[in-house]
């Protein structure tokens, strides 16, 4: 397990250099490498999470043209449970209606004899988390405004989405983290995991979910939730990004960003909703006018560049599936 980066149960899935390659055994429901669910062919098992397994796949067609993917598999005993599988499946659908660059898509959903499964875009890169944790002083500004941006964007094109009929989805993230936010080597970022989502006005008085440190006053107090409670999030995320994880210390952010920067992060986080930004959206826009006056964000060459790239293992793994041919 040590040499696994176990991810949460989340939506599309990252490489990471160093992953284990090996299936973490030996519960008497799981299913190991080489085994087939639907089309696809488990290659390794790259994370586990208490409810969910996340593998690396390979669907193979009868061309001979194979794709590596993602496959996040309910465990046993949460697929027999009704509520749960009714949860597993809106968060495909609502992702399924999103289509974005930074926004992490799901491919498939199915089910196998007693296995069910997402299938989801794999994404050669790292949480911003990871990143952050190597990097405990924060980013450069240039490469968080990048970062920040890209999730900003994401949740608008969230907030935003329309079900086939075109009728708004109004979708709160509700886990907006930097455990969350996937940055590729392709340089850019995207917001994943949406199994706490909720639409606009919603409230789920049971329980908090997600990361409670992240989150707005009134997702605290289990009040009514709307994009300015993504927003806040995000705006958590960036201040972050700059100072480092759980670092949120103001003389900090004042020692590494600019005016402009730290003013964006002070309106994100306002306790009252009505004073933060209306929309990610308009929070994007700051943070390109932000970009304007302390000079260019990162490009995305150079925030590729922070990230651990993974291809000497996703090129493996395609020698073997090649070799197995």
């Amino acid at each position: 397990m040590a040499c696994c980066a176990p991810l949460r149960d989340s939506g599309t899935l990252m490489i990471r250099r160093g992953a284990c390659v090996a299936p973490i055994a030996d519960r008497a429901d799981a299913l190991s490498v080489g085994a087939r669910v639907g089309e696809y062919e488990l290659v390794a098992l790259l994370g586990a999470g208490g409810m969910a397994d996340v593998w690396l796949a390979r669907r193979c067609s009868a061309y001979g043209f194979a794709r590596l993917v993602a496959l996040k598999t309910v465990r046993a005993e949460y697929a027999r449970d009704p509520g749960f599988r009714a949860a597993f499946r809106d968060e495909a659908r609502l992702l399924s209606a999103i289509h974005h660059a930074n926004v992490a898509s799901v491919l498939d959903l199915g089910e196998d004899g007693d296995t069910l499964y997402q299938v989801l875009s794999l994404v050669d890169g790292e949480s911003l988390a990871t990143i952050l944790d190597r990097r405990p002083a924060g980013l450069p500004v240039p490469i968080a405004l990048s970062i920040a941006r890209d999730l900003a964007r994401g949740l608008e094109a969230t907030h935003s989405a329309c079900d086939a009929d075109g009728r708004p989805l109004r979708i709160v993230h509700r886990d907006v983290s930097p455990h969350n936010v996937l940055v590729g080597v392709d340089g850019l970022a995207r917001i994943a995991d949406f199994g706490v989502a909720l639409p606009f006005g919603a409230i789920d008085g049971a329980l908090v979910v997600g990361r409670p440190s992240y989150h707005a006053p009134e997702q605290r107090a289990l009040r009514t939730v709307d994009a300015r409670t993504d927003v806040y999030a995000a705006g958590v995320v960036l201040w972050e990004a700059l100072g480092g994880l759980g670092g949120r210390n103001r003389a900090r952010l004042r020692a590494v960003a600019p005016e402009a920067v730290i003013a964006i992060v002070d309106r994100a986080l306002q306790a009252e909703p009505a004073r933060r930004y209306e929309s990610a959206a308009v929070l994007a826009d700051a943070l390109d006018e932000a970009a304007r006056l302390c000079g260019p964000m990162a490009s995305p060459a150079e925030v590729g560049a922070v990230v651990a790239s993974p291809l000497a293992l996703r090129t493996r793994f395609r020698k073997q599936g090649h070799a197995r041919g």
